[in-house]
């Protein structure tokens, strides 16, 4: 079983789409979190996964 990432708001039920592109605006990786979750805790959770830099 999946966990729901459904976060309760004013607006209801949402949930957020965290993404990193590269250059050319391809995704290279992204985060379905819970709408009400911070966008500091996600770039968190991505950062580790992030490619080195040239």
């Amino acid at each position: 079983m999946f966990p729901r990432r459904f976060g309760r708001t004013k607006g209801g039920l949402n949930s957020k789409l965290h993404a990193v592109c590269d250059g050319q605006g391809r995704p290279m990786l992204i985060l379905l979190s819970e709408g009400k979750m911070s966008d500091y805790k996600g770039a968190t959770l991505m950062i580790d996964g992030l490619p080195g830099a040239k």
